[in-house]
């Protein structure tokens, strides 16, 4: 089911106000400093973490490197 909610009553909600601030804690804590923001990698391997917009080049050259 799908409820349509108007941008006003979204910013008046204290529950989706949580829902960001958690948002926002959870992007600090991984060192997210803006969007967008990727992290690639794995939790065994460890993450790069690239931030802006990136061009196809950086993602390639991450990726490659955490393929060995």
């Amino acid at each position: 089911m799908v409820i349509e909610v108007g941008f006003e009553t979204c910013l008046s909600s204290d529950e989706i106000a949580d829902e960001v601030n958690k948002d926002v804690l959870d992007a600090r804590s991984y060192g997210a400093t803006g969007t967008p923001t990727f992290f690639i990698g794995t939790e065994k391997d460890g993450f790069i973490k690239l931030v802006g917009a990136q061009p196809y080049s950086s993602f390639q050259r991450e990726i490659d490197s955490q393929l060995g």
